[in-house]
């Protein structure tokens, strides 16, 4: 892994998957684990109070003195869409205002939006026993599946192991 991760403790992996149900997930990644320790989905009503950003930092408050890295996916809007639903940029520039102004995390990290589909289809979340089944909680999958990504580009050979076991 890049030397700027401190694995003398863990480093911690907030993944978004932004939209008007915004996916979270929050995952833990050492030298030779990597486990999920939380999903949300939340819904983006900013005049209510409602954002992801809540989740987030509460997240940060709970692991103080971790190593955080933010990874997101980078919306695009689609060509040929009549009036595409626009509702993940405004999630996007408010988190990476947020982020900018309070700098909490170590790392931030975009991701197209079909990198983690190819990479991580359900099917590895079910092996790797983050799958989540119900409702909304596919845009939590799909949060889990960008950070998941990450790791795996990272060359973070648990996460590997976990999604791409050994077929004997």
């Amino acid at each position: 892994m890049p030397s700027y991760l401190p694995f003398s403790s863990s480093l911690l992996i907030t993944c978004q998957d932004p939209g008007k149900n915004t996916g979270l997930s929050l995952l833990r990644a050492t030298y030779d684990s990597v486990e999920r320790l939380d999903s949300n989905v939340v819904g983006y009503v900013p005049k209510k109070g409602i954002t992801p950003l809540n989740t987030m930092k509460r997240w940060l408050a709970e692991f103080p003195g971790e190593t955080h890295i933010f990874v997101y996916e980078n919306f695009h809007i689609r060509p040929g869409v009549v009036v595409p639903d626009t509702t993940a940029i405004d999630v996007i520039t408010a988190s990476l205002e947020w982020i900018q102004n309070e700098k909490p995390y170590a790392k931030v990290v975009p991701q197209e939006p079909a990198q983690g589909k190819k990479q991580v289809p359900d099917d590895v979340l079910k092996t790797m026993g983050f799958h989540l089944r119900g409702g909304v909680t596919r845009h939590a999958n799909d949060a889990t599946r960008h950070g998941v990504t990450w790791l795996i580009g990272q060359r973070h050979r648990p996460t590997a192991r976990l999604a791409f076991p050994p077929r004997h």
